[in-house]
């Protein structure tokens, strides 16, 4: 997983789209100088959460993986993440944002 879609993106307060992503995510104690935590808690849900589908694309395969993490706050938060597989590659991380079923 690069280091900067956690750094750069996903606790990012400055980013366009990730922005409220970031404002989310601190909240809940997630640190942008410790992003190896959100990256720990990331991978969590890919290991362990359910599929909830997946598309082929021109790109690779890609998955919606939604898991529940407890956050350096306390909470438990459900969490959805998108990867792609790119050829036999390991999957990447493309985004994950606080899962609303429904």
């Amino acid at each position: 997983m690069p280091r900067s879609k956690i750094g750069e993106y996903l606790l990012s307060l400055g980013h366009p789209v990730g922005g409220a992503k970031a404002r989310y995510l601190i909240a809940r104690g997630y640190d942008p100088d410790v992003p190896e935590v959100l990256e720990r808690d990331l991978k969590a849900v890919a290991k362990t959460g359910r599929v909830e589908s997946t598309e082929a694309t021109d790109w690779g395969t890609k998955y919606l993986v939604v898991g529940s993490v407890r956050a350096p706050d306390g909470t438990s938060l459900e969490v959805a993440t998108v990867w792609i597989t790119l050829g036999e590659d390991a999957p990447v991380l493309v985004t994950a944002y606080p899962w609303k079923a429904g």
